[in-house]
């Protein structure tokens, strides 16, 4: 199968899962969670394939809200995809992210956790893009102290100012 440009987002991924399936044997799953806006609306929808949940925030002085969406693994025989939809509101920001940093031990033994990377990405809400992922790498960094890093931080922020004009 190929990944055809007006494909859904649904059928990449079980395309994904086949070629998980195939080149693993069954062996090994990967996760995954892909997130599509509608710039001109802000109508986005979630897709999980075992995931984390995307954040989003709102405004200056509120929690993050944790967008949970269930679905199986990609290399799994009977793959379940999570779909979520939702609403962006001028202003919003969204984060996307795997378990790198929620996972780091900080020096009392515990991990940073989500409730606390959470709390990190609604504390930048008022910075710029480039300046809140660096006060997220940096926090992680001062976590992980002078142990080395053993796992990816990867993470994408996206802030949506409201809709496009149409020209």
């Amino acid at each position: 199968q190929s990944l055809a440009h007006n494909s859904t987002m649904d059928s990449r991924l079980r395309v994904l899962n086949d070629e998980v399936l195939r080149v693993s044997g069954g062996k090994y799953q990967m996760t995954l969670t892909a997130f599509t806006i509608d710039t001109f609306t802000g109508e986005f929808e979630i897709h999980s394939a075992g995931g984390l949940p995307v954040m989003k925030h709102e405004q200056a002085n509120a929690k993050a809200n944790s967008l949970p969406c269930r679905g199986t693994p990609l290399g799994t025989e009977e793959l379940v995809i999570g779909n979520l939809k939702g609403q962006l509101n001028p202003g919003s920001r969204v984060i996307v992210f795997t378990d790198g940093i929620p996972e780091i031990d900080m020096p009392n033994g515990r991990q940073i956790g989500m409730r606390r990377f959470a709390s990190l990405f609604a504390d930048s809400h008022a910075d710029a893009v480039p300046l809140a992922t660096r006060k997220i790498v940096q926090t992680a960094e001062k976590y992980l102290e002078d142990r080395p890093q053993d796992d990816d931080w990867t993470f994408v922020i996206l802030d949506w100012q409201g809709p496009e004009t149409r020209i």
